[in-house]
């Protein structure tokens, strides 16, 4: 079969798979030269993992009905509008349950925290004006973390009966559900074109909480959206515009970026760009490699995260230090698999995969790794640092592909060690001392864990994991409350232990 103009652009663009998709979906548009791949470069930055995301989301009839709506929006005559009374967002919201409160200043934003579930939810943080904010914690927003009314107007929709529905109730959180839309924040971006997001009440306990109701206000009740409009004077997408939505990505004025992970409502993508509250910028890739928040600048041979000067420790990472400073950078690429290995001064050997995500870590001559260690790096698979002796707060703690940990000389581990990781099935820590709160709470996989040394832990520790095969703890004495709940098998030997905080086992 010839293949048209159209086909061969979106092939080089987005894939031979995409290609042949869109020709199987798009007949009609194709029979006019130009449309098809103007439409998707317009609305689809250049992306050849799009078919796949696609596909393993069963998106193929919401991408086709999409696509086909842009294309009667753009290029085919527009049918009569029908007149429609437009009503006060306040009273349409109350129609759908909800209370919604318009934020003006930093003290409204800080009142809504109390609906936002923390670790420590018997000491609320009090705001008071002109003192710094309180960390973020928890399913918090990103939002808390302040200034956000500069960027963005910002309102808070609460339901009538939130007093009635229950964190603890909803144990497996869904965005869509009961609790997860019992408190929304609704954000417009200030600007000539006002971007919408709806951000969910779990934040990122689940998947793209900052599209609930798939940012399209009409879900939550009609009318809304033009209710919005016309009381703030918003320009916002039109609607076949808005009508679709795939996770792991996020719409920038209409067009949709893949992102690797969201952190502070900035959005790192592949290929070298970062989403600065809607603000797109892209790296030069001849100088600059872009990979899980941090920007390695190959001519002035300095890596820096992309938050180095904010005033949260949170955005911190201790990756530049545990690196040092750097006077060799080699970059190898494999063809093959698109990955790119990146060795510093010889001794940090850093492996990314096609989307500029690091999959691998080594450094056999550090000896202390501070907090936040690749915490951000949820692809990461792979780490090894051989000589280190004393781990952060927060290590690889989003890191829930990680399959290997080689520390065999560490003594302390710092809290929320590997702390949603879903694939370690065995971990040997031969000299570890001690480890504090969260170490390993969230996997449910370990099996085995062989810690010869480990006396004392702090709460939490291995709160979920299925241990049934080897457990060799034989000078533990001291346990956190709350750990080792799920613990099968019929005899646990634990010799030395003499005290066991409340809810263990």
């Amino acid at each position: 079969m010839t293949e048209s103009v159209d086909y061969k652009l979106i092939k080089r663009h987005y894939g031979e798979k995409m290609a042949q998709l869109c020709r199987s979906l798009f007949p009609t548009i194709l029979e006019h030269p130009g449309i098809l791949f103007q439409i998707l470069s317009n609305y689809f930055a250049y992306n050849r993992d799009l078919f796949y995301d696609i596909s393993v989301n069963d998106a193929v009839s919401d991408f086709k009905s999409y696509i086909y709506g842009l294309y009667r929006d753009k290029y085919e005559s527009p049918s009569e509008k029908k007149e429609t009374i437009i009503e006060d967002p306040f009273e349409l919201m109350k129609k759908a349950g909800y209370t919604l409160y318009e934020c003006n200043s930093e003290k409204d934003i800080q009142s809504f925290r109390k609906y936002y579930k923390r670790f420590d939810n018997e000491n609320l943080p009090e705001y008071v004006e002109g003192s710094e904010l309180p960390y973020r914690d928890g399913e918090e927003l990103c939002t808390f973390d302040g200034g956000r009314l500069k960027r963005c107007m910002v309102f808070f929709a609460v339901k009538d009966n939130v007093d009635e529905i229950k964190r603890e109730n909803f144990t497996r959180p869904k965005r869509q559900d009961e609790y997860g839309t019992s408190v929304i924040s609704i954000q417009f971006s200030r600007g000539e074109l006002n971007d919408i997001s709806i951000k969910n009440r779990y934040n990122h306990t689940v998947r793209d909480p900052d599209a609930t109701f798939s940012n399209d206000l009409e879900n939550i009740i009609a009318g809304l959206t033009e209710a919005f409009i016309h009381k703030y004077n918003l320009n916002l997408i039109s609607s076949a515009e808005r009508d679709f939505e795939l996770p792991g990505y996020v719409s920038v004025e209409g067009k949709f970026y893949k992102y690797n992970f969201e952190r502070g409502n900035v959005y790192f993508c592949p290929d070298n760009i970062i989403i600065d509250n809607f603000n797109v910028v892209q790296y030069d890739k001849a100088r600059y490699i872009v990979f899980d928040g941090f920007v390695l600048d190959l001519a002035t041979k300095t890596l820096e995260e992309y938050f180095p000067k904010s005033p949260r420790q949170y955005f911190r990472s201790c990756l530049p230090e545990v690196i040092g400073p750097i006077g060799k950078v080699v970059v190898s690429s494999d063809k093959g698999t698109n990955k790119k290995t990146i060795t510093i001064n010889d001794q940090s050997v850093i492996v990314l995969d096609k989307n500029n995500c690091i999959i691998s870590f080594t450094n056999n001559e550090v000896e202390k790794v501070g907090d936040l260690f690749l915490s951000a790096s949820n692809r990461l698979e792979s780490v090894e640092l051989n000589n280190v002796k004393e781990i952060g707060d927060y290590f690889c703690s989003d890191a829930r592909r990680l399959s290997k940990i080689s520390i065999p000389n560490a003594q302390f581990i710092g809290s929320r060690f590997a702390w949603f990781n879903k694939s370690l099935t065995s971990l040997y820590l031969p000299k570890v001392e001690r480890v504090d709160d969260w170490f390993l709470s969230y996997n449910n996989y370990l099996q085995n864990i062989d810690a010869p040394n480990l006396v004392s832990t702090g709460s939490h520790f291995l709160e979920n994991s299925y241990l049934n095969g080897k457990i060799n703890l034989p000078v533990l004495s001291r346990m956190g409350s709350i750990s080792m709940g799920n613990v099968t098998q019929e005899e646990l030997c634990l010799p030395s232990l003499i005290e066991v905080g409340e809810s263990s086992f």
